[in-house]
């Protein structure tokens, strides 16, 4: 099945898929791409990155996971893959655990001016090309 988007084109990379009639086709503008989420491990960021997971070729899926409860952000993010919403993923894909190793945990604190440390910021900046926050504030 096709996604598209109707869109307009003004502002977006040409390396972000092709274009046809102001049309964008979804699983191309993903494929390849690293995208960057916040909220990730709340209700409707889980949908997503189930759904990215699953029928986009993404490269990199990082999630900014603040520390909560005394469990740190890797940990809360392999609880979260553990969950029944990535069941259809573990069920259909010899590889899910390749899969799940393009979802990354970044610790974030959302009450620091800095986010993340400088390092992931650096990451950030030089790789991801879509964002998505889902977060509560």
């Amino acid at each position: 099945m096709q996604h598209a988007l109707n869109i307009s084109t003004a502002g977006i990379p040409e390396e972000a898929g092709p274009l046809e009639e102001g049309k964008l086709n979804v699983s191309e503008f993903y494929r390849g791409a690293t995208v960057l989420i916040t909220g990730g491990t709340g209700f409707i960021g889980k949908v997503l990155v189930e759904k990215l997971l699953r029928c986009f070729e993404v490269k990199n899926i990082f999630l900014l996971i603040r520390p909560k409860r005394n469990i740190g952000p890797s940990e809360r993010l392999q609880k979260m893959l553990e969950g029944p919403i990535f069941d259809t993923i573990r069920n259909t894909n010899a590889n899910a655990h390749k899969v799940f190793k393009k979802v990354i945990a970044m610790e974030a604190s959302f009450e620091q001016p800095e986010i993340v440390d400088v390092i992931n910021r650096t990451k950030i900046c030089n790789e991801v090309q879509v964002c998505a926050g889902f977060h509560q504030v």
